[in-house]
């Protein structure tokens, strides 16, 4: 009896000496995921860092927020009536309660925002902030701190308007009738600052101003024209406490505690379509490599069999099969994580965020439990993979080794049971969308609990309509096996065959539907029911949809990778098959036929299920908008948006091609064999 050192050596060279194919392969796949992951959580780890750079540098990242009103020459009136006299407050009153702060030892942020509008702005107004001279220099990217007079513009603002350091702006007011015309205020720009952006869009303040100038700013420009209760004009502004601490005199009732929150993040389109398609991967890499293992179980009987026979114990073999486990999730965990850190300081570096002059990390950010959750995840994901085949394996027994092996003993049909019955899921459904369209129509009552039906309602239709598209897929397979059946064919009836065993059909299936289903949504939403404003054009289509549907595609083409890679770690018993059809008649071309149909067309009909998932979840929720607005849209803006998200889905539907053609490249490739010999060989 060899000890057992040296018969895990040997389990583990025999492994890789007859299955290196499906080792290697294993690898990748587990790589694929495992960057695919990395990629998500460095996304969201790098929003969540630009978020929270933001906030802390425009005060809103602390524990309580106050807003209080100020006038600039006392209290509004517009139509003679007073503007509403909501916690307005003098400067005197905010010097008092920021000494109290102090008193206190209460670190208070407290800056003035006013609404202003250039003349040298055809757009609209702008916001500015009045900050103490300290906490506008952390502000600064360039040039100095604004005094009286003077302002420092956000970069990208100015860089939009054409100005640098040296011009000037001149801020204008509306003019009124029943208001004394402004005198334009011209303010000498004198630094930059940094922006926050978001798809080419400034968002955040606008620029910095003195807070001795606030009140001339208010008075000129302003949201509107008012008057103080002597005619003359004057001008609102906010004044905006955050701080960390007790509740302070005087703001009692204006305070709201909202702990910030360090993991929120928003995300343009492009960083959102990423993120989720880089969720689905990962999830569909996972079920492939599972479905793949199981495969590999039987394949690898002949030789498992023959180590029993020669002394090797079962929890011989659930050992090797856990160290080789181990060693390809450690490797190809470790060379995934680069990758999908590489991936996303790349898409970073294009960013916005990435120029120093906008708020954002010097470089992507994982954080560090994100990475040694991920890599734990490939080392367990590489465990199911290799044990999977070697919990399988090991209950062959020793007198299997004498047995011959072919497609006959690999392929066992797979019991027709029903997981779990529609109705179970559709009555959820139904109840979902009753809620959501009842919540938009005000029917539900008020409270806490009432207030989080929307979102519930939300998450169980997702779940549930999604379950309800799964066993449709599910049961299409042996009715889609059978109709290519009837046609005749013998490639297709070899192709019907394979299509009446679920499991592998189900996981091209599955893919087809989960990477269309969502770029269908998002397309279709990013033309939007109108429930305000003009009527959609055609012109939208191409703006509206377009990206949606070069990342749909780009989705497809990877999970069409991914699925052919489980396809090419199963190869042995693609290959066998292709060796028994050929030694019955089937040329070379009908085997090519026949493997790419297995798994072309079960990913097909997914890519259907999914994008009409996808469209009547975007129609539930187009509804409930229109509901909520209470708006009436026209017939005509009704069916150009229909015509448009029809347009939409038919495109989202060719371009799943793509990632269909991938799948049956690797597919094509396993008819190479001749006989069960060479089989054996080129699975190896």
């Amino acid at each position: 009896m060899l000890g057992m050192t040296s018969v895990g050596g040997a389990l583990l060279r025999e492994q890789w000496r007859a299955q290196r194919r499906y080792t290697v392969t294993a690898g990748v796949l587990v790589a694929m995921a495992t960057g695919l992951a990395t990629f998500a959580a460095t996304s969201l780890g790098t929003q969540a860092a630009i978020d929270r750079e933001f906030a802390d540098e425009s005060g809103y990242s602390g524990e309580h927020v106050a807003t209080l009103r100020g006038w600039s020459d006392g209290m509004g009136y517009r139509n003679g009536r007073a503007m509403d006299d909501w916690h307005t407050a003098t400067p005197d009153q905010v010097a008092a309660i920021v000494d109290d702060a102090a008193s206190q030892g209460i670190d208070l942020d407290a800056r003035a925002t006013v609404y202003a509008r250039f003349a040298e702005d055809a757009d609209g107004g702008a916001y500015l902030e009045a900050l103490s001279p300290e906490a506008a220099t952390d502000r600064l990217y360039a040039g100095a701190v604004p005094g009286p007079g003077e302002i420092a513009l956000a970069s990208a603002y100015a860089q939009r308007l054409g100005i640098e350091v040296g011009d000037s702006v001149t801020v204008t007011g509306r003019e009124d009738a029943d208001v004394p015309s402004a005198t334009p205020l011209r303010l000498t720009v004198v630094g930059l600052i940094r922006s926050g952006v978001i798809d080419g869009e400034l968002y955040g303040a606008t620029g910095l101003i003195a807070p001795e100038g606030v009140a001339a700013v208010a008075r000129v420009g302003g949201p509107f024209p008012v008057v103080n209760d002597a005619g003359d004009r004057t001008g609102m502004y906010d004044v905006t406490f955050t701080w960390d601490g007790p509740l302070l005199a005087g703001l009692e009732d204006v305070t709201q505690t909202i702990p910030y929150e360090d993991d929120h993040a928003t995300f343009a389109g492009a960083v959102l379509l990423s993120l989720v398609g880089a969720g689905l991967l990962a999830v569909i890499a996972v079920g492939a490599a599972i479905a793949a293992g199981r495969g590999q179980g039987e394949a690898r009987t002949q030789w498992v069999a023959t180590a029993r026979a020669l002394g090797a114990t079962r929890a011989d073999i659930v050992k090797a099969g856990a160290v080789e486990g181990t060693v390809i999730g450690l490797v190809a965990g470790t060379v995934g994580l680069a990758c999908g850190w590489a991936a996303a300081e790349w898409v970073y570096s294009l960013s916005d965020a990435a120029r120093p002059d906008v708020y954002g990390p010097a470089i992507a950010t994982l954080p560090p439990g994100y990475a040694a959750t991920i890599l734990a995840f490939a080392v367990a994901l590489a465990l199911v993979i290799g044990l999977v085949p070697a919990l399988w394996a090991a209950n062959v027994e020793p007198s299997a080794a004498l047995k011959p092996t072919g497609p006959g003993d690999l392929r066992v049909a797979e019991p027709a049971r029903r997981l779990v019955s529609p109705a179970w899921l559709a009555l959820p459904a139904v109840a979902a969308v009753v809620v959501i369209l009842a919540e938009a129509a005000g029917w539900l009552p008020d409270g806490r609990w009432w207030g989080i039906a929307d979102d519930f309602g939300w998450v169980v239709l997702t779940v549930t309509a999604g379950g309800l598209a799964g066993l449709g897929l599910r049961a299409a397979m042996p009715r889609l096996g059978a109709s290519l059946a009837r046609t005749g064919k013998p490639s297709l009836v070899l192709a019907a065959d394979s299509l009446q065993h679920r499991t592998g059909a189900l996981v091209p299936a599955g893919t087809g539907m989960l990477l269309a289903a969502f770029p269908v949504f998002m397309a279709v939403r990013s033309m939007g029911l109108p429930v305000d404003g003009p009527a959609p054009t055609w012109d939208g289509v191409e703006d509206g949809m377009l990206p949606w549907w070069l990342g749909g595609a780009l989705l497809m083409v990877i999970g069409g990778l991914v699925i052919g890679l489980a396809e090419w770690m199963g190869r042995g018993a693609a290959l066998r098959e292709a060796a028994t059809a050929g030694a019955l008649g089937l040329d070379r071309h009908a085997r090519q036929v026949a493997a790419i149909v297995r798994v072309a067309a079960p990913m097909a009909l997914g890519v259907l299920v999914g994008a009409a998932l996808g469209m009547a979840m975007a129609t539930i929720l187009a509804a409930s908008e229109a509901i909520e607005a209470a708006t009436d849209p026209t017939w005509g803006t009704v069916a150009i948006m229909g015509a448009e998200a029809l347009l939409g889905t038919v495109i989202m539907v060719a371009a799943s091609a793509a990632g269909i053609g991938v799948v049956a490249l690797f597919a094509a490739r396993s008819v190479d064999a001749r006989s069960p010999q060479e089989a054996a060989r080129l699975a190896r």
